[in-house]
Order: C-alpha cells, then structure tokens, then sequence
C-alpha cells in the first residue's frame, strides 16, 4: 500500500484534520449531560449534591472537549462559537443561560483545545 505524502488533509485513515464528523458523539454526550444536570436541578433531586455535581459536570465538559479537540480543529472552533454566544445572549439580550464567568471558561477551554490540536495534529 501507498502511503499519502500530503498529509494536510489526511492526518489519520477515516478523519482529516478538518473532519465535522468526529464532533458530533461528543455534542451528544454534553448534551445528555447538561440536559440530565438541569432535569436534576428542576425536580430538586439531590438537593445538597447539586452544586458538587455541577463541578464533575464542568469537569466532563472539559474533558470530553479536549479529547475531542485532539481528534479535530472543529471541535475547538465550536467552543470557542458557543461560549461567544452566550456572552453576546446575556450582553444583549439579557438571556443567561449560563454564567459569563462559565461561558469565558468555554472560551478559555476552546483556545487550550486549540493549542491541542495543532500540538496533535502538526
């Protein structure tokens, strides 16, 4: 078998360094468990666990966005879009979905999983 000299494109067999699909298992991942966090917090289960849950939920967060980061430059480029919008949703619009001291950690965790990628990836 041939091996591709250009690898600009081509850093692994299925996914380049560009590829949009390594990002959406980890999408779904935060997803089901930002959604589990906030069904939790609605109905008041774990009442004095909540806060410390929210911890090991931000601590998720973070660890599924770097390994995601390390497949693909995408996956950081999405963080750092969606800890912009929503700053400009609670600037703006006065819609907080989330703190501005948490959404300038999304962006802070987008630009480390930026460096991560170019460190893996080049």
């Amino acid at each position: 078998m041939r091996r591709d000299k250009n690898k600009l494109l081509t850093n692994s067999e299925h996914f380049g360094r560009y590829a949009i699909t390594p990002i959406f298992l980890p999408l779904v991942l935060i997803a089901i468990a930002v959604g589990s966090y906030y069904y939790l917090s609605i109905h008041e289960f774990f009442p004095l666990w909540i806060s410390y849950i929210y911890i090991a939920l931000k601590i998720f967060i973070a660890l599924v966005i770097i390994i995601g980061s390390a497949k693909t430059i995408i996956m950081p480029l999405v963080t750092v879009i969606i800890g912009l919008l929503l700053i400009f949703t609670s600037q703006v619009h006065n819609i907080t979905l989330i703190s501005n001291a948490d959404a300038w950690q999304i962006i802070f965790l987008g630009v480390f999983g930026f460096v991560i990628s170019l460190l893996v990836k080049w």
